[in-house]
């Protein structure tokens, strides 16, 4: 195959690999605007934080350094051209916060880890099988995917 043959194939994957990778852009902007983020409230309950920690840790949740708002981080996963997942406790107001980073090189984009959004839907979706696992021990409902327009 000569080069002149081989060029047109590869403008052509560059330009698909560049449309998907808009597509996948303008589905994380309109989950990071309609879905933020995923709020759980907790009833009032003894060591929260130990078991928050000890799932977290089980998980493979990295505890992230204080940043000095009274909030607790954990984040699992690098997201270099790829999603992590940050769970934020909040002991004062006792909910806990959840959301999906997708990485683009240039910038990051968080939403819901239970928007009702494509990207990365089945990844989410084992997520959310095991933050169900800490939730139930939390005595929270579980989490699903949310359908489009719920």
């Amino acid at each position: 195959m000569s080069l002149f043959e081989l060029f047109p194939m590869l403008i052509g994957g560059f330009v698909g690999m560049m449309a998907a990778l808009g597509a996948l852009w303008v589905m994380s902007g309109n989950a990071v605007r309609e879905y933020p983020q995923t709020v759980l409230s907790l009833p009032p309950q003894n060591d929260v934080d130990a078991k928050i920690a000890a799932w977290a840790a089980q998980n493979g949740y990295r505890l992230q350094a204080d940043q000095g708002d009274g909030e607790v981080h954990y984040h699992k996963g690098k997201g270099w051209l790829t999603s992590s997942t940050a769970l934020i406790w909040q002991p004062i107001t006792e909910r806990l916060l959840i959301r999906e980073e997708v990485n683009f090189l240039v910038t990051r984009r968080a939403f819901a880890i239970d928007a009702p959004i494509l990207l990365g839907k089945p990844v989410r979706a084992r997520k959310i099988k095991a933050i169900n696992t800490l939730l139930q021990q939390l005595s929270v409902p579980p989490l699903q995917i949310k359908r489009k327009g719920r």
